[in-house]
This record gives C-alpha cells, structure tokens and sequence, in this order.
C-alpha cells in the first residue's frame, strides 16, 4: 500500500509551508531541496516494518489529510484541530 499522489502533494505543501516548525537546523531552502527529493513511501517503509504497522500509517496519513483539506467542513473545537496539526507534524 502506498500514500495517494494527493496526500504525497499535500504533506510536501504542509511541510514547505511549516518548515519553521520541523526544521531547526536547515534554512528553508536547503530544507525545500530536501523536501523535493523525499519520498515519503519510502520513508514509511523503513519506518515501519510489518505490512499491518504501514498500512496503518498510511490510512492514518490519508484520513489526516483529508482532514486537514476540509477543516471548515468538519465540526471540532479549535483545540481538537491544533492537536490534529500537531500529530500530522510529529509524523
């Protein structure tokens, strides 16, 4: 199973757009040319190394940026969608 081209897109855009909170050590540029490179199927496989532990990651990762493409349409406090942004950083 592998991340959408859309929920690839839309972390790549995530991650640009919150450098600032993922990056201390890189400036934003070398961060980008980093970004640009990443495959993030890649990187949740050696994270995670049984199919049932990826899998799950990835439909975490889909549901998370459906969430995040639609936050207007869904009711939840404030407090439950920062702790959502927060989590889809801590990925």
């Amino acid at each position: 199973m592998h991340l959408s081209p859309f929920s690839q897109y839309y972390i790549h855009k995530f991650l640009h757009q919150n450098v600032d909170r993922v990056s201390h050590s890189l400036t934003k540029g070398s961060f980008d040319s980093v970004l640009i490179k990443l495959n993030f199927n890649q990187v949740l496989s050696d994270l995670y190394q049984t199919k049932l532990e990826l899998t799950t990651k990835i439909w975490e990762l889909e549901a998370l940026t459906q969430i995040c493409q639609e936050p207007e349409k869904i009711t939840m406090s404030k407090k439950i969608w920062l702790k959502l942004k927060r989590e889809f950083l801590t990925f």
